[in-house]
């Protein structure tokens, strides 16, 4: 993957009230929220014994090991140690490698890199935005085919659209043919579906993927309705 970017990781429904282990990146991480909503990652791994903190709990906001309960912050610092007790010294290098996150359009990103992260603009006026993704397993397997939109609405009409593909490609897909269908028009079931249509028009699958055109196309009529 390319460092120092942001990568789309998760839904912000798929991270509630427990720790969440996903595999990111070639990382096997843990997605939390604190005691203000923040979404927290972090990798899925205590520094005491290895034992992955998604199978934990949350106390006050951090990540709690379920091996000896060891606790983290948002920053992946050790705040207790509880056989040390409350006041007990925690070792420096008792931390957990924690990653930058942000939030916004029902999306969670993550920022990959060692660079500090590159500020995200705020969300627009009239903005709505969202991620699909069709797959067979888990939350989070990788998705066989993925929809990234965001739109913006002045009154009825889009303005502006954005939708970028993925799975279908080896690298993620603009669909601008399907941008200039929804753009000055109403988000109706008219506009969803030419949207859908241009979206896989020009598409070339290969022997084995054929079944993709037909599951992207559907992909895309989700995700822009549930925008509408």
């Amino acid at each position: 993957m390319i460092r120092n970017q942001w990568y789309v990781v998760l839904e912000s429904n798929e991270v509630n009230n427990r720790p969440i282990g996903a595999t990111r990146l070639g990382e096997k991480m843990v997605f939390w929220r604190d005691q203000a909503g923040m979404v927290n990652a972090a990798l899925d791994r205590c520094p005491h014994r290895g034992v992955a903190l998604s199978a934990g709990d949350i106390q006050a906001g951090h990540v709690q090991c379920p091996f000896h309960g060891f606790e983290f912050d948002a920053l992946g610092k050790c705040v207790l140690i509880p056989a040390n007790g409350r006041n007990g010294v925690i070792p420096n290098a008792m931390r957990l490698n924690s990653y930058p996150t942000y939030e916004a359009h029902g999306l969670i990103w993550l920022w990959w890199g060692s660079q500090p992260p590159v500020e995200l603009p705020a969300p627009l006026p009239g903005g709505r935005g969202g991620y699909f993704k069709a797959r067979s397993r888990a939350t989070w397997d990788f998705a066989l085919a993925g929809v990234a939109s965001s739109l913006q609405l002045e009154g009825d009409a889009v303005k502006r659209a954005r939708l970028v593909l993925s799975g279908v490609a080896p690298a993620p897909w603009h669909a601008s043919a399907a941008e200039q269908e929804l753009v000055g028009h109403k988000l109706d079931a008219d506009a969803i579906a030419r949207a859908a249509a241009a979206s896989v028009k020009d598409a070339s699958p290969l022997s084995n993927n054929g079944y993709k055109v037909t599951l992207l196309r559907g992909a895309v009529e989700e995700a822009l309705s549930h925008l509408a």
